[in-house]
């Protein structure tokens, strides 16, 4: 797992990537938030 200061953490569990990041990485990493997602809340896949 790697912390990334104040924009939250990325790692591995069972060999699949996650990230659980704030709205700033997002925005500077320019990855969308599906409208439906803001609308329904958090979700797991």
């Amino acid at each position: 797992m790697k912390k990334l200061k104040g924009k939250g953490v990325i790692g591995k569990i069972d060999g699949r990537d996650f990230k659980a990041v704030s709205p700033g990485y997002l925005k500077e990493n320019e990855i969308e938030i599906p409208d439906s997602a803001l609308k329904e809340g958090p979700f797991t896949e």
